[in-house]
């Protein structure tokens, strides 16, 4: 039963086409973003070094995940009343199962890195709001010690790389924390995204800024309640008929949610380019009409 349905929901050639889609379209807006911070404007803030944190373990997240993808399907396929549980196998299992914490840990750094390069991106645009700013560090306290729980989540599930896993995450008390884990780091990540997006709809509707600049702070905010769609999807789908978490449905959805927040982040700083482009422009304007 639990083999059929995740043979319908995904398939081990859709999935690796997938990531590795999103992948290629993150990094290269990744680089269109670089090459606006380093050549056009000679920018680099706080924000850009969790942005590079974030691509780097996107890329190293999806690689790791990459590999995991045929043992994923194969534990998917894996019925444990009639499989015979065999030194080799057990090994499999083990080796399964620290790329996918390596994969897990990875992402989760990719997820908190892009809400810590938004956050420190958004203090520069609070000079001289005192309230905001005072927000913006209740925000910056609260989000800390939620985003170490959150990359530490698998380890909580289990913390065991031995023959142990076999007998101390498989029972039904351990399926049950899992499930629990599960959805207390999925209400972790919306909510450091509520978080976070309470800043810019405090400016957008508390402060007077330039229409511009409304308008890219509007666009960052669907791009975000996206995310927390993403988020929604990989929790809502997690659970197979016999109560076990779909590790490939998790997964996946995991680095669906890492990319997408990397393609936000990363289209965020088009805005520069426009700025560049008109200051260049009314430049050359303005030296048309010197004397």
């Amino acid at each position: 039963m639990a083999t059929q349905k995740a043979q319908v929901r995904l398939d081990e050639i859709g999935f690796k086409a997938t990531i590795g889609a999103f992948l290629g379209v993150a990094i290269a807006l990744a680089v269109g973003r670089t090459y606006i911070r380093i050549i056009l404007t000679h920018r680099i803030t706080v924000d850009d070094g969790f942005f590079f944190l974030a691509v780097v373990t996107l890329i190293a997240g999806t690689t790791t995940l990459y590999v995991d993808v045929p043992y994923l399907f194969i534990q998917q396929n894996v019925d444990p009343s009639t499989t015979v549980i065999t030194p080799a196998f057990i090994q499999f299992l083990l080796r399964s199962l620290k790329i996918q914490s390596a994969t897990d840990v990875l992402l989760s750094v990719t997820l908190f890195s892009v809400k810590y390069s938004f956050l420190f991106f958004f203090h520069g645009l609070l000079r001289r709001v005192r309230w905001l700013t005072i927000w913006w560090w209740c925000v910056l306290v609260m989000m800390v010690p939620l985003s170490i729980i959150f990359m530490c989540c698998i380890f909580i599930v289990c913390p065991y790389f031995d023959e142990r896993v076999l007998i101390k995450c498989s029972t039904p008390a351990a399926v049950r924390r899992e499930n629990d884990i599960l959805r207390a780091s999925a209400f972790m990540d919306i909510f450091t995204d509520v978080l976070l997006i309470s800043i810019p709809v405090a400016l957008l509707w508390r402060v007077r800024i330039p229409l511009q600049r409304k308008l890219m702070l509007g666009g960052i905010l669907s791009l975000s309640i996206f995310t927390m769609i993403v988020s929604i999807v990989r929790i809502a789908g997690a659970d197979l008929p016999n109560g076990m978490v779909d590790s490939a449905w998790v997964n996946f959805w995991l680095q669906i949610e890492a990319a997408v927040a990397v393609i936000v982040i990363s289209i965020s700083a088009y805005r520069s380019l426009f700025v560049v482009a008109k200051s260049s422009h009314g430049h050359h304007g303005g030296g048309g009409k010197s004397p």
